[in-house]
């Protein structure tokens, strides 16, 4: 494990036992299904980041830190078929060197095979200027 990584998951631990909040506490997920198309439909999944924060993007733009980068997948009926995620703004660290995230609101379109009901997961870790939240899994159902 090289320095950086070390002195980046030192400074991430301290930050998260001085806040003892998780990145669900900071964003809200929905979720609103298209009409089916050949057993197929399009879902598109918004996440609304609180304005204090930012989320890892996909990609995240830096190996040491994939872990970290967002990510949808589906927990319940139906198979996950592509998801397109949007390109994040770079961020430029003297330590971290460069890597992408995604502030705001955010937009994830994802295919899936089946119809009814699906439950997405969603992993995030939300980090403000000062201190990264502990990763969440949030949990989103498309009707």
């Amino acid at each position: 494990m090289s320095t950086r990584t070390v002195l980046v998951l030192l400074f991430c631990t301290a930050a998260v036992l001085a806040q003892g909040k998780s990145s669900d506490k900071v964003i809200k997920a929905t979720a609103v299904a298209g009409k089916a198309l050949g057993g197929t439909r399009e879902v598109t999944i918004t996440l609304d980041v609180d304005p204090k924060y930012y989320i890892y993007a996909n990609p995240i733009g830096n190996k040491e830190f994939e872990e970290n980068q967002t990510a949808v997948t589906v927990t319940g009926k139906g198979k996950l078929v592509k998801v397109e995620y949007p390109t994040g703004e770079s961020v430029k660290d003297k330590v971290i060197g460069e890597y992408y995230v995604y502030r705001g609101k955010v937009t994830i379109k994802a295919v899936v095979e089946g119809t009814g009901p699906t439950e997405f997961a969603v992993k995030v870790q939300a980090c403000s200027k000062t201190a990264c939240l502990l990763p969440s899994t949030l949990k989103v159902v498309a009707p």
